[in-house]
């Protein structure tokens, strides 16, 4: 009976940390981060950036490549930067990078409102967002088997 209930449990545990990728709009929540980081900008005095669907595929890439591998850095592990996959992917200018993560990340609202608290409570990437040069970005958000949330914003 014991072992039965404790089964019980982490089923619906794991029922809960479970979210099959073809559920999630993921362009919502990206889209939803765009206007986000654009209410910023008008805040700080700022024009609002353009979204951009090849830099939006760029950044998908990377969210895609780290909930794969199961890695959370700027950097792949083959030394790719965020430049570099950009002019891979036929975009050249300046390009900034914002990467966030989350386990329990919720509603679309919440996982867009997780990462922009994160970010605008970063020097770094609050830099980025209010670059006064960066004209357009791209948003990409994949998440794992887990359903752990990995999220890229690419400015360019």
């Amino acid at each position: 009976m014991k072992i039965a209930v404790i089964v019980a449990i982490c089923l619906i545990i794991a029922s809960f940390s479970f979210i099959p990728q073809q559920l999630v709009d993921k362009n919502s929540i990206a889209l939803k981060i765009h206007e986000d980081t654009n209410n910023e900008r008008i805040k700080a005095g700022l024009h609002e950036l353009q979204y951009n669907p090849q830099l939006a595929k760029v950044a998908e890439g990377h969210s895609d490549d780290m909930a794969q591998r199961n890695y959370f850095d700027h950097v792949t592990p083959e030394g790719l930067e965020p430049v570099h996959r950009a002019r891979n992917a036929g975009v050249k200018c300046e390009v900034g990078e914002n990467i966030f993560t989350v386990e329990l990340w919720g509603n679309r609202d919440r996982l867009a409102y997780r990462a922009m608290s994160g970010w605008m409570d970063s020097e770094e990437h609050k830099a980025n967002i209010l670059h006064e040069s960066y004209m357009q970005e791209g948003i990409g958000i994949a998440f794992n088997f887990w359903g752990v949330a990995y999220v890229t914003q690419n400015f360019c």
